[in-house]
């Protein structure tokens, strides 16, 4: 305790995992603003994970390049060949597993992801990680998205807005 880590540390494994929250918000904004049925919005990415789609040229090199895919057991499996190759260009990548999970979301709403199976394969997967996190239910079925004001500033001739803390910045 107290020791600084190496960064792939860090970075790999469950210590890097917080509580997804994006569906939270999602929740949030739809019931604001949405116009939409909340199933209706998922229904092409459910048939894009189970239908498939084909690895790009940029996804293949991504691949390629990431050394830590092959450490993952779950991963290998997914975007790599049988001889530990990246998936060639033009291969059907299919995700039923998560067209499964999106269908719970958009029939049952984000409870199906916050509680139960899934809830609890993401706490058995960052807790049994050979650089295991403390992942909990309780973190996740407790969690709640906030709406916060940005953190703004002028650069230049530009108004620059980022998210406050304790947000790690945006994705892009």
């Amino acid at each position: 305790a107290g020791q600084p880590m190496a960064f792939a540390d860090a970075q790999i494994g469950g210590l890097s995992v917080g509580v997804p929250g994006v569906l939270r918000a999602l929740e949030m904004a739809h019931a604001q603003h949405g116009k939409l049925p909340w199933n209706e919005l998922f229904q092409p990415a459910i048939q894009l994970a189970r239908d498939g789609f084909p690895v790009s040229p940029r996804l293949h090199a991504q691949i390629a390049s990431d050394k830590f895919i092959a450490q993952s057991p779950a991963l290998a499996k997914y975007l790599l060949t049988a001889q530990g190759q990246p998936l060639p260009v033009g291969t059907l990548l299919k995700n039923p597993e998560l067209a499964l999970t999106l269908q719970a979301i958009a029939d049952r709403g984000v409870d199906a992801f916050y509680q139960g199976a899934v809830a609890q394969g993401m706490v058995d997967q960052v807790n049994a990680h050979p650089n295991p996190g403390s992942l909990s239910l309780a973190d996740i079925s407790g969690y709640r998205a906030k709406e916060r004001h940005p953190v703004c500033g002028d650069y230049k001739q530009w108004r620059v807005c980022g998210m406050p803390p304790p947000s790690s910045g945006g994705v892009a």
